[in-house]
């Protein structure tokens, strides 16, 4: 009851903080049990309905993501270390490190640092591919296991190209993880060395969201943390108009645990899953850079009775226009002049699928 309870407030206030936005992605991984998909087995599904694969063998598993338009979740470990306490080697399903946090909250993902032979984490937790919007923000919860002593780090990471954990090129977060005691007071966070030293968050230093540690002022119980960011915004909008992967990196080195929970992806929906963006040679727009009008050229392999839309950065069809088109190359004028400067998508949509390019207004 607890849990149902806490999960309706959570999701109507976030219902009353985001009005007139659409939920992308959301899962407080809760559940004291998951489903297996009956049709692949190694993929569970959360108590919200989320399908999560689970792979661990340093990169040569066959379950490594490497896709474009991906609906499925991965949790997967590249670094394909033996975990010190017989841990799962990916992230795991498992329960908040502090007391007061167990009461709260009723599940959440771990993923451990500390192997037999020391060494650096790469485990990923990759949420399916999602259209970027301006309003877009990514929400969630964490807590490291201590801190400052063995405080482990992660980052969240966009990739733009495929969910494979090589292709995240773009890091929108980053907490700090403990490099070294320095000597002196072991309860000033200012004797100790963290990295990355540089916009990235140091949990506890602020001395919010920790209890007291039973044996060490240097081992403060870390809590579960809020955090949130503009996805929409970020470095000018990079990743507006894109299909676009978000993912939780820990990549400590011989530290300890961290966690994450509440995972919330919030923007304007866009039905862009059988979109393909193509090359010039496909659907081809000029000028471009564009003032006054576009001219589009489209070639397909049959002649279809065509949909071809502009979209703004929130996901809104600020033009279109249907056209039939033959086989071939085809082209279509479409006037933008009374278009706001800004980036923009072109859809072309035909009885064979979806195309978009990326139109820029001047």
């Amino acid at each position: 009851m607890k849990k149902f309870y806490l999960t309706l407030a959570l999701l109507g206030f976030l219902g009353a903080a985001n009005a007139q936005v659409d939920t992308l992605f959301w899962d407080d991984l809760n559940g004291e049990t998951w489903d297996i998909d009956p049709n692949q087995g190694d993929i569970l599904i959360t108590e919200r309905g989320n399908r999560i694969r689970f792979g661990s063998s340093g990169g040569t598993d066959p379950f490594l993501p490497a896709n474009y338009n991906d609906d499925l979740a991965y949790s997967y470990d590249l670094d394909a270390q033996l975990d010190y306490g017989g841990r799962p080697e990916t992230w795991f399903r498992s329960l908040a490190f502090a007391d007061s946090d167990t009461i709260q909250f009723d599940g959440l993902l771990g993923s451990n640092s500390w192997f037999d032979v020391p060494g650096k984490a790469a485990n990923y937790f990759i949420l399916p591919a999602m259209y970027a919007t301006a309003d877009m923000v990514v929400s969630w919860y964490s807590a490291p296991f201590q801190t400052p002593l063995y405080l482990d780090g992660y980052k969240v990471v966009v990739s733009t190209e495929t969910n494979s954990p090589y292709d995240f090129t773009d890091t929108i977060f980053s907490a700090s993880e403990f490099v070294s005691f320095n000597g002196g007071d072991s309860a000033n966070f200012a004797s100790y060395t963290f990295n990355p030293v540089a916009n990235s968050f140091i949990h506890g230093q602020d001395g919010n969201f920790v209890e007291p540690g039973e044996n060490s002022v240097a081992r403060l119980i870390a809590k579960l943390r809020p955090f949130s960011v503009n996805v929409g915004t970020f470095d000018g909008g990079k990743f507006v108009g894109k299909t676009i992967y978000i993912a939780f990196v820990h990549d400590s080195e011989d530290d300890n645990l961290i966690s994450i929970d509440n995972i919330l992806v919030t923007g304007t929906k866009v039905d862009n899953t059988s979109n393909e963006e193509v090359s010039a040679d496909v659907v081809g727009l000029f000028p471009n850079p564009a003032t006054n009008d576009v001219n589009i050229s489209i070639k397909l392999d049959n002649s279809a009775s065509s949909s071809i839309q502009i979209i703004d950065a929130t996901g809104k069809v600020v033009a279109s226009k249907n056209s039939n088109l033959i086989n071939g190359y085809s082209q279509v004028n479409m006037d933008i002049s009374n278009l706001s400067a800004g980036i923009y998508t072109v859809k072309v949509t035909s009885a064979e699928k979806s195309y978009t390019r990326k139109l820029i207004k001047k």
